[in-house]
């Protein structure tokens, strides 16, 4: 079984923290990191950092560890033992690293990132049970013939990027932000475990999903996606899936982690910060463009999303403000 220890190994995350530094060295613009023990052996990295020349950073790593990270801003390039990958906006990136040395590219710009760093004591602590029988079948799933050093991106799921756009944007002085923080964090994790373990190692209820029910709920979630300003209801999304209203509602939340109304509203939000980050529609325009009769109402939904208004969201963009924030802590921006 492996063993390691999340403040012992050199990960992604540590290697976002070289470059801060060596950006500083070089007199470039200041960055910001945060970084968050969510719990032990499970932390959180939020960062934002600009670098005026190409650098490649040579990475030991001593013991294997995995790691989540996804670039909302910029490009890296990863070169390892199976060839080259690019990661760049809206990719994420699960990466297992057996001992080894690994080189990670950054070319010339801004950067904002976020990552995870999990330990397998934490997989073994928390993780494993009716998920996962045991960690032999997480690091087998990991450690493929094919992956010597494990590395996989994909474009982020819909999950996924509402929750980092929601750490992303998250200031410092958000109600319960440790909850806020440890909530999103966790939901990530959960996405990518799901993206590298086996299917069959998946829990019962995912098992219990053919194919024609992930069929259907696709295109209940391609309704909701689609037309955001629609208010459909249950029945109606269940009619034209094809499905009865009690199962999609049941086996959407096991498709998706959340109700079907959650979903949408999430999507909602994520809508609305891109339009008001854009400057192009006022906050009653944006209320309607994405389903919301009453401006108050969306200001209520945004600020229990984000952890601002959306008038600060303007101001902030406008450049009239900044968001409040400890002296580490890092600016946000959904993808």
């Amino acid at each position: 079984m492996i063993r390691t220890a999340s403040r012992s190994v050199r990960s992604y995350c540590s290697v976002m923290e070289d470059l801060r530094g060596a950006s500083r060295d070089e007199s470039e613009r200041a960055s910001a990191t945060e970084r968050v023990e969510i719990q032990p052996g499970f932390e959180l990295l939020l960062s934002r950092y600009q670098t005026g020349t190409a650098r490649t950073l040579h990475v030991k790593v001593d013991r294997p560890m995995f790691s989540f990270g996804c670039i909302e801003e910029g490009r890296m390039e990863i070169a390892g033992i199976v060839g080259d990958v690019v990661l760049r906006e809206g990719m994420g990136i699960n990466m297992w690293a057996s001992e080894g040395r690994y080189s990670f590219k950054v070319v010339p710009g801004m950067y904002r990132s976020l990552s995870l760093e999990v330990s397998a004591d934490f997989l073994a602590d928390r993780i494993i049970g009716p998920d996962f029988p045991s960690l032999q079948v997480l690091e087998r799933a990991l450690a493929k013939p094919s992956f010597p050093l494990f590395f996989r991106t994909q474009p982020l799921s819909s999950i996924s990027q509402l929750a980092s756009a929601a750490l992303l944007n998250s200031p410092a002085d958000v109600p319960f932000r440790s909850l806020f923080l440890e909530s999103h964090a966790l939901t990530i994790l959960r996405e990518q475990l799901m993206n590298v373990v086996p299917q069959n190692t998946t829990t019962k209820k995912d098992l219990a999903l053919g194919r024609k029910d992930i069929d259907r709920l696709e295109e209940v979630r391609r309704l909701l996606v689609n037309s955001p300003e629609q208010s459909p209801s249950l029945f109606e999304l269940a009619a034209r899936a094809g499905m009865n209203e009690c199962t999609m509602k049941r086996n959407f939340r096991t498709r998706f982690g959340m109700t079907v109304y959650e979903y949408l509203r999430r999507h909602r939000m994520r809508i609305a910060d891109g339009m008001l980050r854009a400057g192009y529609c006022t906050i009653s325009e944006t209320a309607t463009a994405v389903g919301y009769k009453s401006a108050g109402r969306f200001a209520m939904a945004f600020r229990r999303e984000f952890g601002i208004s959306p008038k600060k969201r303007q101001m902030i963009v406008r450049g009239r403000t900044e968001p409040p924030r400890a002296e580490s802590a890092v600016g946000a921006f959904p993808n």
